[in-house]
């Protein structure tokens, strides 16, 4: 039985403690090989938008003041790593003070990992997340509004893991999973994952490696259907050359939901890698495989996707993919394609410019929408002694064939970040 979310307001913070406290512990038994890192920092930020809720018509502007304490800890010898970055996200709203945000629920972001016994035998790898997610791709979205479309998902996974050399050719391993999803919000479905895995990989020499293995995944959800995942796939890893890497998985699956029929299938999972030297690379891929939704159960997800990465004298990204999801409960199909590209570009001194675009052309069926959509941000930053001040502005548009749908936003953001 899932617990509400209400239920777990305290989960992460005190899962945060104990990660603590147990590092503490085992840093002091034995600190020959101890770091510690430790980064107190506050943020203050100022918006201004034009559509606070993404309307067509009648749009409501605001003021927005957010107030963001936080800390950052690395920890780590021997025995553990542990990563953490803790924060508290105050948001007022002037026009809008009953969507302020200042309770404890709420305003909680935060991602810890913690591995036990790296690069040992046998590992414990720990995850604890507090972050927003899309709720529904089809209803207007904007990552910097956190009031429409946002859902704050805790999040928590534990990982023991055994890794059993058997010759210097031969490996096998096996893994357990337990995760699990909770969301504030109710539209959000919670779910509860059981996941196992063994496989071996075989060395033929040092470019290529091949693997053989069985994945199982029992998913319990609390208004979705549940299911079992049982995955046998085949995986080649090939150094094509010192800079060009190819890794392939191939599987044939099966998916038994509790109360409907059971589907076949195949999966993949493809990428191509190559570094044309330390500061350029691109990565070419291709997924196919069942994923869960946050509302909307199960689909047979597809996506293709070509990205580059610059980072030298500036930085620069582009990214281009390709989307087409399929649900399973429901008839329904989003089909997605998107270019996405950021460069940073160092001016005069401290001053950075920043200018990210991004499209979308999106197709819902049987809905027969669709709709583009546009983004772009641009804005300087400049550093000072213990941090950074950045203004920016960005701009949105969906523009749908159903006219209810159509919105735009500016929005005009000034952040001030300090760090000690």
């Amino acid at each position: 039985m899932l617990l509400n979310p209400l239920d777990l307001r305290f989960m992460l913070l005190k899962n945060i403690i104990i990660f603590i406290l147990f590092q503490v512990v085992l840093l002091k038994a034995t600190n020959t090989w101890a770091k510690i890192e430790f980064t107190p920092r506050i943020a203050l930020e100022e918006e201004y938008t034009d559509n606070l809720f993404l309307t067509a018509s009648n749009a409501s502007e605001d003021f927005i003041t957010t107030l963001e304490p936080g800390l950052s800890l690395y920890a780590g010898n021997r025995h553990l790593q542990l990563d953490l970055d803790y924060a508290l996200r105050f948001r007022s709203y002037q026009e809008n003070s009953q969507r302020s945000q200042t309770d404890f629920d709420e305003i909680q972001r935060a991602l810890a990992n913690l591995t036990l016994w790296p690069g040992r035998k046998f590992s414990v790898l720990a995850r604890e997340e507090i972050s927003l997610q899309t709720i529904d791709v089809r209803n207007a979205v904007n990552t910097r509004n956190e009031i429409v479309n946002q859902a704050l998902r805790y999040y928590s996974l534990a990982s023991p893991r055994l890794h059993l050399p058997l010759t210097k050719a031969l490996a096998v391993d096996v893994s357990y999973a337990y995760s699990r999803e909770d969301y504030l919000d109710r539209r959000g479905d919670n779910t509860e994952q059981q996941r196992y895995e063994a496989s071996s990989t075989y060395s033929l020499r040092q470019e290529t490696s091949l693997s053989l293995g069985y994945t199982q995944i029992d998913q319990q959800a609390q208004r979705q259907e549940g299911y079992r995942q049982g995955t046998a796939f085949l995986g080649l890893q090939q150094e094509l050359g010192a800079r060009l890497l190819l890794n392939a998985r191939l599987g044939q699956t099966r998916i038994d939901p509790q109360a409907s029929a059971s589907l076949d299938g195949q999966t993949w999972a493809v990428s191509l890698s190559y570094e044309f030297n330390s500061k350029a690379k691109i990565l070419l891929g291709y997924n196919k495989d069942f994923s869960s939704s946050i509302i909307n159960g199960v689909f047979d997800g597809k996506s293709l996707t070509a990205d580059f990465d610059y980072s030298g004298k500036f930085d620069f990204s582009l990214g281009v993919f390709l989307q087409d999801n399929n649900y399973l409960s429901q008839l329904r199909t989003d089909r997605r394609l998107g270019v996405r590209t950021a460069a940073k570009i160092p001016l005069y001194r401290r001053f950075n410019f920043n200018l990210s675009a991004d499209f979308e052309q999106l197709d819902f069926r049987p809905d027969n929408e669709e709709v583009q959509r546009y983004n772009i941000e641009t804005g300087l930053d400049y550093a000072i002694a213990k941090g950074r001040v950045a203004l920016s502005y960005q701009w949105n548009l969906n523009d749908s064939n159903l006219a209810f749908n159509d919105y735009t936003n500016n929005l005009v953001i000034l952040n001030i970040d300090l760090r000690y």
